[in-house]
């Protein structure tokens, strides 16, 4: 299983938006066990890169708090940083698919 994490993480090596937005996705993934509906329904405010955590709403409207390895919170840091400059960073969500549009 890391030797496939490792493969995904070496095909999104590079600086354009979504190339950091990839790394960060699977980092987060790799590092947290999160489920596909959590980290799709991600706010900015719930990645609190100070702590290294982040607040995921789960199943049944309960919430959790995950703490965030080094490698993740970098890619987090980075990812947020490029989304600021990106199309469509009023949104509060975390805006993973590429100019997408959220209530």
């Amino acid at each position: 299983m890391e030797a496939d994490t490792t493969k995904l993480l070496e095909a999104c090596r590079g600086k354009e938006f979504a190339n950091l937005r990839d790394e960060a996705l699977i980092r987060l993934f790799a590092n947290t066990g999160a489920r596909l509906s959590e980290v799709g329904n991600l706010a900015v405010a719930d990645v609190d890169l100070h702590t290294e955590s982040v607040r995921f709403h789960g199943k049944g409207a309960k919430d959790r708090r995950v703490r965030l390895g080094p490698n993740t919170v970098r890619a987090l840091s980075r990812y947020l940083r490029a989304r600021d400059r990106h199309k469509g960073a009023e949104c509060r969500t975390c805006g993973w698919r590429t100019g997408a549009q959220h209530p």
